[in-house]
């Protein structure tokens, strides 16, 4: 009995008994997200502690919400820009459901909107997806998103590493841009 006790003993002591360590990746380090708008133009820029920068600029002036989750391929990035346009309703006249009957004007969600996804584990590589596009941030780090007149998505590569994070530092890069701030002079609202 001593012998197998001893066994057990070093067979315990060298770790032969211990679970084996799975490694585990680090998870990605998240952005921030920076919302904003210029003129009637809404964005949302995605920036990192280490100060890359993803800007994703639509033609809507409204409500803008979103966040950030876990994904295969890093994190993905969700946000909807709605337009909120104010309606006045003629006697009778029908209204959305969200409105009461009795009501003569309202702020509706009745415009346009624009839904995109961001995957990425670093905000230089994955990808961008907006009205079943998707685009490569290899080639670009700005958006700009047209939902009017057939919408489109014009994608650029902008040095955004001086841009902080505050109202004012949009309008200057509209106005240092000239494709950037044609996108922003050519954003008009749905007429009620």
């Amino acid at each position: 009995m001593p012998v197998l006790g001893l066994a057990l003993i070093l067979f315990l002591s060298f770790g032969c008994g211990k679970p084996a360590v799975v490694p585990v990746s680090p998870a990605p380090v998240t952005a921030d997200a920076f919302t904003s708008w210029v003129g009637k133009a809404s964005l949302v820029c995605l920036h990192w502690p280490d100060g890359t920068k993803v800007l994703v600029w639509t033609d809507i002036d409204g409500m803008k919400s979103g966040g950030a989750g876990p994904s295969q391929d890093g994190v993905l990035y969700s946000w909807t820009h709605r337009e909120i346009v104010h309606r006045t309703f003629a006697t009778g006249a029908q209204r959305p459901p969200d409105v009461s009957p009795g009501a003569k004007s309202a702020d509706v969600m009745t415009g346009r909107d624009c839904l995109w996804r961001c995957v990425t584990a670093d905000g230089r590589t994955g990808t961008f997806t907006t009205d079943g596009q998707t685009y490569d941030l290899a080639n670009g780090n700005v958006f700009l998103v047209r939902t009017a007149n057939g919408g489109g998505v014009t994608q650029l590569t902008l040095d955004l590493s001086a841009t902080e994070m505050k109202h004012e530092s949009f309008p200057e890069l509209a106005k240092r841009n000239e494709v950037v701030g044609k996108f922003v002079a050519d954003a008009k609202p749905t007429q009620p």
